[in-house]
């Protein structure tokens, strides 16, 4: 029965170079077991550290329902510069912005169709290497593809899925609050009070033992002020929001899924964006050992009781991350959430099926941060 994701990963794309510098990749036309309304791509590249290291641009075609196709649509360009005062101030770090076209227009980190539903598309890859910048290879580009009508109309039932067993799981995430950075860089979109992914991202990169090194960290501009306390666990936070900063996108400028995974994929991770049709691939995925950063969206204060998610940190959010840890004998799910106000409030239990509407609501979307088979 399809539940209405697809996901498809392009390994090692073989790109063609146009000159000493720059390169292009196409792929073939994927056309889909159902139609899609929304689609989020991810990459992996190799090499992508310095200034003026190298840069990629993701572009997609799509074709709707009735035969039409869409102009390329750009997702923007991603850089990995991790040099300089203003190392998130990279206008090769932005996302694009292009006029609405007819079939549909990339929103950040989304390609959303305009009403007729996407029936196939393809996938362009532009790369720029200046001279001097380190080997740059490509290690992936992966595609997830979703009907988020059908997925946020089933967040409406009042259900939770079954569990997959009454064993318990709790992953040993490091606890970090995205507060602890309030203010502390606020030229960042106002530091951490809005840092739920870069958090969210860095506490599952410490699971896995991997990060920035200590020079790398000393590039950080020098601030005063709770970060000092706990650097080892505050500095990756801030490190990551610099490096995932989108300095195109006004609203959430460190919230890009794209460049959230990429940054992560950086350090050797396999990093990608994902949506799963419920809480039991969840489940699957902390019986291996790998937790889960799930986006969720909900309000306390609606009459409708279907939207509250009790014991939050936050009266509400249209769009919030959270780090799945791990589940209860009785199905609940552990999560690790970057809203509560310090560290040893992070851990937190969700009743099942809230957590599974406010998941669903959001589309299912996660990020699937997880070691490579056989080591970094």
């Amino acid at each position: 029965m399809a539940n209405g994701i697809e996901m498809i990963t392009w390994e090692d794309p073989a790109i063609t170079a146009r000159n000493d510098y720059t390169g292009v990749w196409q792929s073939e036309v994927y056309t889909f077991d159902e139609p899609m309304s929304h689609i989020v791509p991810s990459w992996q590249l190799l090499g992508s550290d310095g200034l003026d290291g190298p840069q990629i641009s993701v572009s997609i075609q799509a074709t709707d329902s009735n035969g039409r196709y869409s102009h390329l649509r750009s997702f923007g360009s991603y850089a990995f510069d991790s040099e300089g005062e203003d190392m998130a101030m990279s206008s090769r770090r932005a996302t694009a912005n292009e006029r609405p076209g007819p079939v549909g227009n990339v929103d950040q980190d989304t390609f959303v169709t305009n009403g007729d539903p996407i029936r196939a598309v393809r996938f362009n890859i532009w790369t720029h290497s200046p001279p001097g910048s380190p080997e740059f290879l490509v290690r992936s580009l992966s595609m997830v593809a979703s009907n988020q009508y059908k997925i946020r109309q089933s967040a409406q039932e009042v259900y939770p899925s079954r569990p997959l067993s009454r064993s318990e799981v709790a992953l040993p995430v490091p606890a970090i609050s995205q507060h602890n950075l309030d203010d502390v860089y606020p030229s960042l979109d106002g530091g951490g009070r809005t840092w739920c992914s870069p958090t969210s991202v860095a506490m599952n990169m410490a699971y896995w033992g991997v990060g920035p090194s200590p020079s790398e960290l000393a590039q950080l501009p020098t601030v005063n002020g709770p970060a000092e306390a706990g650097a080892e666990l505050y500095e990756p936070v801030a490190h990551a929001a610099y490096h995932i900063f989108d300095n195109r996108r006004h609203n959430k400028p460190t919230g890009n899924w794209s460049f959230n995974t990429a940054y992560a994929a950086h350090y050797g991770l396999d990093a990608r964006v994902v949506a799963y049709p419920d809480l039991r691939s969840v489940e699957e995925r902390l019986q291996d050992g790998k937790p889960t950063v799930l986006t969720i969206d909900w309000d306390n204060e609606s009459i409708d009781l279907g939207r509250h998610l009790s014991g939050a940190h936050l009266v509400r959010s249209a769009g919030h991350l959270v780090v799945a840890t791990g589940v209860t004998r009785e199905g609940d799910i552990r999560v690790n959430d970057p809203a509560a106000a310090g560290d040893d409030d992070v851990p937190t239990i969700y009743d099942r099926s809230q957590l599974e509407r406010a998941w669903r609501r959001r589309g299912g979307w996660a990020y699937a941060i997880d070691q490579r088979p056989g080591g970094l």
